[in-house]
Order: C-alpha cells, then structure tokens, then sequence
C-alpha cells in the first residue's frame, strides 16, 4: 500500500523524490519496472534513464537526433553542472535575456556538440518553466547527473585545482547550494572521497549515497561527523525529516557508533545520524 511504500523509499534514501509529482511519478514507474534499486545511486541512475529515452512533447522540434542514453545523459550532466556552478536555474531557448537562466548558445562546449544538447533538452530531464525556459526535472536530478559528468571530467579533462576553486572558494566552504552536488562528486569519485568529506560530512551523508562508499570511507565520514558535533553540536539545524536508510550501519562499526548512542554525552545532533 501507499504508506509501505513511502517508508520504502525513505529505507532507500528517496525522500526528496517523493516530494515532487513529477519525480513521484518516475519513481513508481521505476518501481513497477524492476522493483526497489538496491542503492540511492543505482535509483537515481535507473531515474534518470527513463526520463532520457523519452522526448518532451513541447521540445521534440529542438532535434530529431537519436542518441544512446548515456550520451543524452553525459550532455545533460554538463549542461546541470554549468547551471549548479554559475547559480544559474534555466535555459533560454530563443536568444532573449532572463534573469536566472542561461542562454543555449553560452552552452557551446568542444567537448558536447549543440546537438547533443538539443537533445538533451528535448528530454524529460528538463521541464518547461513558468517563464517559458527549461529547468532540470528535479534538483535532485540535476545534483546526480552534474556530479557525474564532473567526475568524468576529473579524470579527462578537469583540473582538480580548478574544480576545488568553484565549490569552495577561498575560505574552503561548501555553498548552501553546492551540497548536493558536492556529496555526489564526493560519493562517485572514488580516489578523492576522503579529502571532501571533510568540507562538509552532514551534507555528504545527507545528499550523496554512503553506500557507495568503502569501510576506510565511512570510518573517516563517522570521525568527520564527530568533530563537526564538537565544532557545531547542532548541525543538523530544522533537517529532522530526513531519514538516512542504512546510512553508517555497517558491521565494522558497530561498537564506534554504539559507544556514541550509549554515551549521554553524544550530542543529539549527531547520534540521530548514527
């Protein structure tokens, strides 16, 4: 029933998706097809399949080009990891100047050609907004694909240097409305995780997919989210509906995270988590 499958997804970590009717819908269909994914990530990536094989009705003109999911996907990544990264929400299709969005020809890449492009917009990944430009299906969407189109781009073509200078900055802070996008890249590239967990642990385990990552990774996610309870006790802040599925469950830390249950010491904050 309805309230099974609620608390299924929030098991799996797909709150966010069901606040939306749209990504509701891609859930349950995702659902009916092959039944619960096994990870968040797996869920995201069967998500975002399904909404690259087919074409919105309004945006079919843009192109008629056939591509492979992954490349509709791989031009769909970039076009959100340029959205995320400049603050910018949507595209602008006919050349006119909106304020928040992005105009098609500022998308023009060596590495994704135009068509790629156009036909990645004419993708239910994208939505037609309420000023008449395209914005991702969801954020959350837009978090997953940008994530791993930079990760591939960090091990081709992205300088790492570079790529720290857009999230962090200077003072080597993740923006409120990078974390998503942060905790992707932190959980997808394998060979750098634990240097960012320590930019921002809380948002690493609340948007990105812990298990994904390896014991050595969530051993140091854990040490991480005990100094930043040290740091912060309250980091957590109004972020009480969320819930993490398996989160830190693991067997190589059962006595680590019992320890911080049982001790009336732990901060609130951070046993909630464990």
């Amino acid at each position: 029933n309805y309230k099974d499958f609620i608390e299924t997804a929030e098991d799996h970590d797909a709150t966010e998706l069901l606040r939306n009717p749209q990504t509701l819908t891609l859930l349950l269909n995702v659902f009916q097809k092959d039944g619960w994914p096994a990870t968040k990530a797996e869920l995201y990536e069967k998500a975002c399949i399904n909404l690259a094989q087919e074409q919105s009705e309004t945006h079919k003109s843009l192109t008629p080009l056939q591509l492979s999911n992954e490349k509709i996907m791989g031009a769909a990544g970039f076009i959100f990891a340029q959205l995320l990264l400049s603050n910018l929400r949507s595209i602008q299709l006919d050349g006119g100047a909106v304020n928040g969005a992005a105009k098609l020809a500022d998308l023009a890449s060596k590495q994704i050609p135009e068509t790629h492009i156009r036909r990645a917009l004419s993708s239910l990944l994208f939505r037609v907004s309420s000023n008449e430009t395209l914005e991702p299906a969801h954020r959350t969407i837009a978090e997953f694909l940008g994530a791993k189109w930079i990760t591939s781009e960090l091990e081709n073509n992205l300088s790492i240097r570079r790529f720290d200078t857009l999230i962090y900055g200077a003072n080597h802070i993740v923006p409120t409305s990078l974390r998503g996008l942060h905790a992707w890249v932190a959980t997808l590239d394998k060979s750098k995780t634990n240097n960012r967990l320590k930019y921002d642990p809380y948002g690493c385990l609340r948007y990105g997919d812990v298990s994904q990552f390896s014991v050595e990774q969530v051993i140091s996610l854990l040490n991480e989210l005990k100094s930043l309870a040290e740091y912060d006790p309250y980091f957590r802040n109004e972020d009480w509906d969320t819930k993490f599925g398996q989160g830190l469950a693991r067997k190589e830390l059962r006595t680590e995270i019992t320890s911080i249950i049982s001790n009336a010491e732990t901060p609130d904050h951070l046993a909630t988590v464990v």
